[in-house]
């Protein structure tokens, strides 16, 4: 007869508040994802991200909104699926949640402009002129020197100079 007096692992219920918040503060700095913690693969990945611009190019704003939220939940490292998810709420009218979207985004990668920039068309569209003129600028400074991104530099010249003249016409 075998004496087995070993614990059981614990269910997520039957963890503290403390225990959890350790689990979670180690599995983020270990760099991994709640895809991984799922056992998502890239193509899984991959795959709903497919759903989500097949939902996008038809039109379907929500559902692709559900679709790429999912998916920067399950995979919170890609900036693509920030800008995706920002242009669906952005596409819907959800400005202040797709400024939240595409805020996380560029934290995914300091140096893209492409958070910014619509962040740039959000802030417009809110009448937000000074975060206007702040996301036109970090366009700028992320796309010099970069070949790739040189017509964005100039759009977003443009809009500054253009975006600056009005402001002080009226007297902002």
């Amino acid at each position: 007869m075998s004496n087995n007096t070993a614990t059981p692992p614990k269910q997520l219920q039957d963890l503290t508040d403390e225990e959890i918040a350790k689990f979670a503060i180690n599995f983020l700095v270990s760099g991994k994802s709640l895809g991984d913690l799922r056992g998502l693969t890239r193509d899984d990945l991959d795959g709903l991200y497919g759903v989500g611009h097949t939902h996008y190019s038809a039109g379907n704003y929500p559902q692709a909104e559900v679709t790429f939220h999912a998916l920067c939940l399950f995979d919170h490292r890609e900036l693509r699926n920030w800008l995706a998810w920002g242009a669906a709420c952005q596409m819907q009218g959800k400005l202040e949640s797709a400024l939240n979207a595409y805020s996380f985004g560029q934290m995914m990668d300091l140096q893209s402009p492409e958070p910014a920039f619509h962040a740039f068309e959000c802030h417009v569209a809110l009448q937000n002129f000074p975060e206007a003129v702040c996301a036109l600028e970090t366009v700028i400074a992320n796309c010099q020197g970069k070949k790739e991104h040189e017509a964005l530099e100039k759009k977003a010249k443009t809009l500054l100079t253009e975006l600056q003249s009005a402001l002080r016409q009226a007297g902002a």
